[in-house]
């Protein structure tokens, strides 16, 4: 939009001031200089004419040497007036975001507990129990987990990212706190089980989700920017893997396709080989 209001400019500039025939040339010599030659009215750069940004440029030039210094600093202006894009993640050390541990884990249920947050209780209880994605997460609907009035023990969905069906259980903990929430929402079979409160948008937003789990994570006194919505996905694949080591079973759950995306999701190398490290006395 700044160059073509900067174009714009030029061509307005081009057509009926006078510096453009003294300083610069007569406005035949500027366009065939900039535009080739022929009749300048031919090539005059209107609407429905698409001439290179490179000769565009060249004219932006050739007018700004003649212009006075006020009329130079709106065509600057205008075009850089789009601020460079900073990289989200510049000067920041990024990587996989580290899994809860057990006390983290009770630690933010208690407080969702006590403060009677039954929404957010029956959302953190079912992201640690089916270690889906978040944008799967937010878009399960009642019938997706539910049958009739009880929540199903066991429940499988389509992936939205890999387009495969992956199976999760709902513990007895989990089950109570989603039929809690279903019950206070009055939500019924075919709705969201987290609906939004904005009202465009249907379901609960995968960056509203992020923000609420960094609250939980600032409540127990923990940095927000170490955990992300897959803290929630990892930490019982993590636990899993820990107390069975079967790395099969892990993938199965997290819904993998490869075995080599488990092994590199989780950090299993990593993790064992500081594991025998620290077994190691010297």
């Amino acid at each position: 939009m700044a160059k073509v209001a900067t174009f714009a400019l030029l061509i307005v500039l081009a057509k009926g001031a006078k510096f453009g025939r003294t300083q610069c040339g007569s406005e035949s010599e500027v366009f065939e200089d900039c535009f080739g030659h022929g009749h300048a009215e031919d090539r005059c750069p209107l609407p429905g004419i698409s001439p290179t940004w490179e000769r565009f440029d060249y004219l932006r030039y050739r007018f700004t040497v003649a212009l006075p210094s006020t009329l130079k600093e709106i065509i600057v202006d205008t075009a850089t007036d789009t601020p460079a894009k900073i990289p989200w993640n510049k000067g920041k050390i990024v990587g996989q975001k580290a899994p809860l541990k057990l006390k983290d884990i009770w630690a933010i249920r208690i407080r969702l507990q006590l403060g009677h947050r039954v929404r957010e209780l029956a959302l953190f209880d079912l992201g640690l129990d089916s270690k889906l994605r978040a944008c799967d997460l937010v878009r399960l609907r009642v019938r997706d987990i539910c049958h009739g009035d009880h929540v199903s023990t066991r429940a499988i969905v389509m992936q939205q990212k890999t387009s495969q069906p992956v199976q999760f259980e709902i513990s007895p903990p989990t089950r109570d706190a989603v039929a809690e929430w279903i019950k206070e929402a009055e939500l019924t079979n075919d709705d969201y089980l987290f609906p939004s409160r904005v009202h465009d948008s249907p379901h609960l937003g995968t960056r509203q989700y992020a923000r609420i789990l960094d609250s939980w994570i600032e409540e127990i006194g923990l940095d927000p920017t170490a955990y992300g919505t897959h803290t929630m996905r990892r930490t019982k694949a993590s636990l899993i893997y820990r107390r069975t080591k079967n790395i099969r079973a892990v993938q199965l759950l997290l819904g993998h396709t490869k075995l080599e995306s488990t092994v590199r999701y989780l950090g299993i190398e990593v993790e064992d080989a500081l594991e025998l490290s620290e077994q190691t006395e010297i």
